[in-house]
């Protein structure tokens, strides 16, 4: 999955990608709830933000419990269907 998914974040450059490794973030998993791998969740918020400010809120947040609301789940690797809930969502 990892090369696809670095494909579309080269075609999709306004949609932030990030990867997880749960072995090392064993907290963020179990916030996020993740039972299978890959998971992958998606949020939207309104409102455009610096990947700087983007990292210093997923910081912020993870510390004090704030979860953003998810808009979409997908366990599993089926990049057809991550790419169309992508386009659905942009």
């Amino acid at each position: 999955m990892c090369p696809i998914i670095h494909a579309m974040s080269l075609k999709y450059r306004n949609v932030l990608f990030a990867n997880v490794d749960v072995d090392d973030s064993p907290e963020l998993a179990e916030m996020r709830n993740i039972k299978a791998l890959p998971t992958f969740q998606m949020f939207k918020k309104a409102q455009m933000v610096t990947l700087l400010s983007r990292l210093k809120r997923a910081i912020c947040c993870c510390r004090s419990g704030f979860e953003d609301e998810k808009v979409f789940e997908l366990c599993g690797a089926d990049p057809e269907k991550l790419e169309g809930k992508i386009r659905e969502l942009m």
